[in-house]
């Protein structure tokens, strides 16, 4: 796991934006909720209905989706059942974090004719939800100031709040996360919350 980034990677929760998406970066905040871990499928094996032959496919970004045709050359079937036993899971927390007492006051004190600092004045410190996964899960909790680095992401927003179908899928509006690579909880005396491990998914079956 990657910490102590270089300064040029340290940014403020202000500039996080679309031109970061994809960025490994380095943020401070304080967790303001911390939610119940989840399991997330990785992977499960897919059976094919006519030939018996079973293949295994990815979920990416836990995304469930079905082999588009059998892999035997022989059969190409586009019938399959969901063998469970086979599937791959690892745990996912959602935390929601504030952008810290300091750079807050920070901008709302700063002048000059920067309009990203004007854009400070009369309003509400920001929030951003990181995304952890493995041995990150359950290493904070609400009121902790931490330091985490990660990768930034884009997900539409419609999708991210639950709703379904495909008027939700043509949604053009997306919004930012963080997706957490390693955490360190400057709340924690000994250092010891958020300690780097390694972790891995989880068999089921």
């Amino acid at each position: 796991r990657f910490y102590n980034l270089s300064p040029s990677s340290q940014i403020r929760m202000a500039n996080i934006r679309t031109s970061t998406v994809g960025c490994l970066v380095s943020l401070r905040g304080t967790i303001t909720k911390a939610r119940p871990k989840r399991l997330r499928v990785l992977d499960a094996g897919f059976v094919c209905t006519k030939c018996g032959v079973t293949q295994i496919t990815q979920f990416l970004d836990g995304k469930y989706s079905t082999p588009v045709r059998c892999g035997d050359i022989k059969c190409r079937s586009q019938k399959f059942v969901l063998n469970r036993k086979m599937a791959n899971f690892c745990d996912v927390q959602e935390l929601k974090i504030q952008e810290v007492r300091e750079e807050f006051v920070e901008g709302m004190e700063q002048q000059g004719n920067n309009p990203d600092v004007g854009r400070d004045a009369g309003r509400a410190p920001r929030h951003m939800e990181v995304e952890v996964s493995n041995d990150l899960v359950d290493q904070c909790h609400a009121g902790d100031s931490i330091v985490v680095v990660g990768i930034v992401r884009a997900v539409n927003s419609a999708l991210a709040s639950g709703r379904m179908g495909k008027r939700a899928e043509e949604t053009s509006t997306y919004k930012l996360y963080v997706v957490g690579h390693s955490i360190v909880n400057l709340t924690s005396e000994d250092g010891s919350r958020g300690h780097q491990g390694r972790g891995g998914g989880k068999r089921n079956g």
